[in-house]
């Protein structure tokens, strides 16, 4: 299903709110959106060129595959600012799980699930220019 970093990732998120509170609001979004997984999106704060977006959480169909969260994602930047030599990689979890474009994010929910309920995305602005 993907390959590890050998980083540890941490969540400002799950920092800042009680487990409580998290566990509780992942599940109102589960009883209301059933076919829907709720996520936490948080750039990655080391990297070269950290891009914040203003709504972290949020939720996707379980069918959507890797590639639709990511096109998501783009869409979710102002003023589409990644130039045409930049992309974005995503890793899951405080492990940095790097999955594989073709997983669904319904299983990749049900792999790597935090305790609270919520799956913890962390995105990379990667420059691919030579």
């Amino acid at each position: 299903m993907g390959w590890t970093a050998r980083k540890h990732y941490s969540s400002r998120y799950k920092n800042s709110r009680p487990f409580e509170y998290r566990k509780s609001s992942a599940e109102s979004v589960r009883r209301a959106r059933p076919s829907f997984i709720p996520l936490i999106v948080e750039p990655v704060e080391t990297g070269k060129r950290i891009i914040r977006i203003k709504n972290h959480k949020i939720a996707v169909p379980k069918e959507w595959k890797v590639l639709n969260l990511i096109d998501r994602i783009k869409n979710m930047f102002e003023n589409n600012i990644l130039t045409d030599s930049e992309s974005i990689t995503i890793h899951l979890g405080e492990l940095g799980t790097v999955p594989l474009p073709s997983n669904t994010l319904g299983d990749l929910y049900h792999e790597h699930h935090d305790e609270d309920m919520f799956l913890y995305v962390h995105y990379q602005v990667q420059d691919f220019s030579g």
